[in-house]
């Protein structure tokens, strides 16, 4: 990377941090995200069978714990995709829109 690129490289990413990121209403829901992120592990922990078997097998060739494939599926969840896979495992089928 050059180092004008760099420069503005590093700008914009200051920019967005101090602006964007880490701002209300940015920041407002972090409780609450942190409890999903929370139970999803908790619950993938318990359900090894739900993580996908590319992660648990990669995880195991590499030698890490099982918790590591379970950090790497909620790492690569959109933040829609985590939440619709939260809904389907805790919330009631009748309390859904």
């Amino acid at each position: 990377m050059s180092p004008q690129i760099l420069t503005a490289t590093n700008a914009l990413r200051e920019f967005m941090f101090s602006h964007v990121y880490l701002v209300p209403p940015a920041t407002n829901d972090d409780s609450r995200v942190r409890f999903v992120i929370d139970q999803l592990f908790k619950y993938f922990l318990a359900h090894p069978d739900a993580v996908p078997v590319e992660l648990r097998t990669l995880s195991e060739r590499r030698g890490d714990p099982f918790d590591c494939a379970v950090l790497d599926y909620i790492a690569g969840m959109t933040d829609r995709y985590a939440l619709k896979v939260f809904n389907a495992i805790y919330v009631p089928r009748t309390w859904r829109a």
